[in-house]
């Protein structure tokens, strides 16, 4: 699947959700989730690829749903949008899907929990993530777009400062935070 997103960084969670609730957006999630991310130890996945393999174990709170999700994310573009492509599939149990591709000879990069809370808004889906704290990584909002034009349109329409607009990637974020 194509996905094509932008982080707003350093934002006021409740400005972001007045703004949702006052113009109709639907709260479709509220999930804890438990990312995972894997690659060899020479880095197999991010340098050839361009991308990584994460396990995502989540409970949404509002529907009471638990699921877990292994996702290949490959990075096409970050120039005005994270364009990427992805490929998932639903699986059973996380921790038994760790230790399966350990014996492929895959490693875990690192493991952290987040809080996400989700609204839909026509075509556009809002993400408020909040990871944990001892990650250093502020809470920051994920739009999700069908096309750069209507991120342009949602830019405008919630008047969001362009200049915490960014493409980086978690794995940028923690690099940026460490000083690499």
């Amino acid at each position: 699947m194509r996905e094509l997103e932008v982080k707003v960084l350093t934002i006021d969670i409740d400005d972001i959700i007045s703004k949702l609730e006052s113009k109709g957006a639907d709260k479709v999630a509220e999930e804890i989730q438990l990312n995972t991310v894997l690659d060899t130890k020479d880095y197999y996945i991010e340098t050839h690829i361009n991308g990584y393999l994460r396990i995502r174990s989540l409970v949404n709170t509002l529907t009471r749903e638990k699921k877990s999700v292994l996702t290949l994310k490959k990075k096409i573009s970050d120039k005005n949008v994270r364009e990427s492509i992805e490929i998932e599939t639903e699986i059973n149990d996380h921790e038994s899907m760790i230790r399966i591709m350990e014996e492929l000879g895959l490693t875990v990069l690192y493991e952290n929990t987040k809080k996400r809370t989700s609204y839909l808004y026509n075509d556009v889906r809002f993400d408020i993530d909040i990871w944990d704290e001892e990650l250093g990584i502020k809470p920051y909002l994920e739009i999700e777009v069908p096309s750069e034009e209507r991120l342009e349109q949602i830019i405008n329409e919630f008047d969001i400062d362009r200049k915490y607009v960014s493409t980086k990637s978690i794995k940028e974020l923690l690099e940026e935070r460490d000083g690499k």
